[in-house]
This record gives structure tokens, sequence and C-alpha cells, in this order.
């Protein structure tokens, strides 16, 4: 019999998996006047790294629906995130970014969405990858699906996060409901999203999904809101 663990041989650390915590409620926005204004001083500086989880479950989209806003093009410096649902042009999810030299970048997620029913949306930002194309990565229900390219080499939201609205204006806000929203500092790996996003299911009739404290994510983990859960 072979007498070590693999792990001990190699020296590689195991990744420890996300576990599940019940998930009962979500939060829902009327597309008018209801939003979220949140504040996270661990998100203040020049970042270098940062993640962002969410569900996402539509009641209209039309137009312009913005979702989440994180920082805005009136820092310095100008940086920001954005992410909207957007019904022209058969595109669901777009996910803007700001650019270094003024206005933005963005990505449309092309295989159109349905109403009334939840997607997980991760963004995972990293300036220290060698080529701007990779800074950005989208990742929808757990798999890569596109980058944002040319995206500024710094980021600092400086506290300013809105969940149901933009930081442009208060129109087109949001319109059905958010849960699970999630900010890390760090650039989450493909695997670990995998995980978040596996993490949901209905386990004996009761509603689950990741709980962001396990999996090695709680030293990282900056902003959760449960958006209705405790």
């Amino acid at each position: 019999m072979f007498p070590f663990p693999f792990s001990f041989i190699s020296g590689v650390v195991p990744d420890v998996p996300v576990d599940r915590i019940a998930n009962a409620k979500a939060m829902s926005f009327n597309g008018t006047d209801q939003y979220v204004e949140a504040n996270s001083t661990s998100l203040t500086g020049g970042l270098d790294k940062l993640s962002l989880s969410l569900w996402i479950n539509p009641t209209n989209i039309s137009s312009w629906r913005n979702i989440i806003s994180l920082g805005n093009n009136n820092l310095t410096p100008n940086s920001f995130i954005e992410v909207y649902s957007y019904s022209t042009q058969s595109t669901s999810f777009r996910i803007e970014g700001d650019i270094a030299t003024g206005g933005y970048v963005y990505f449309d997620y092309t295989p159109f969405v349905s109403n009334n029913n939840w997607y997980h949306l991760a963004i995972v930002w990293d300036s220290t990858e060698s080529t701007a194309t990779d800074r950005i990565k989208v990742y929808i229900d757990g798999t890569l699906r596109g980058n944002l390219s040319g995206v500024a080499s710094s980021f600092d939201i400086n506290g300013d996060i809105k969940i149901g609205r933009t930081w442009r204006s208060a129109n087109n806000m949001f319109n059905g409901k958010l849960d699970e929203v999630a900010l890390f500092n760090t650039a989450l790996s493909a695997s670990k999203i995998q995980q978040i996003y596996d993490a949901t299911a209905v386990v004996g009739g009761v509603p689950q999904t990741a709980n962001l404290f396990t999996g090695g994510l709680s030293s990282s983990l900056v902003y959760w809101n449960r958006m209705g859960d405790s």
C-alpha cells in the first residue's frame, strides 16, 4: 500500500468545498423606485483584485434594467463595473467596465434568458493578469462566458455600491429578484465560482445556496447581503 496521501507527497493543498446554507428568501425590486445602497470601506482604495457574485431573477427585461453598479467614473481613478439586463439585439446581460482613457468597454451575453428564472453571475477582476483581455472575466451559471477587453488597470469603488440601479441615474431600475450579493477582495478561481454555483439546490424541500463563510472564502469576503435571509 502506498504509505502517504498524494497531497502530502505533492505538496498540493486540496481545494476546500463550499458548504450549503438555507436560503428561503430573496429581495424583490419593482423597477420604479426600489434599490439598495451599500457601503464597504474594505473596498476603498486602489484595488488590484475584486470578485462579485449574485443571483438574478428578472421579471421584465425591457430596454435597460440596471442590476448592480460598483463605483462610478467620477472617482479618481475613474473606475466602475456595471451590470444590466438588456432586451435589444438578443442580449440578456450586459457587463460594462471603465477604461483608463475614458469611456467604457462591455461584454454582452447573447443567449437570451427567460423572465422569472434564476441565473448566477460572477465577475472577476484581476489587474495582475498579463493581458488586458483577461482582467475581467464573466461567469454565468458557473461557466466562463467571456471577457472585457481593455479595462483599466486599477479600480476604486470608494464604497459606492448600488443594487437595483446605476450610479448614473435613478432611471431604468431593476425589475425582478436579486439574492446573495457578495463582494470579495480577491480574484476567485474558476473552480471556486463553480462551487458557489453548484452549492445552490433544493435539499429536503428547503432551498440551499452557498455558505460564503466556508470553502476558504471568508478571508476575502468583504460584503455579503443575503437579501432577506439572516
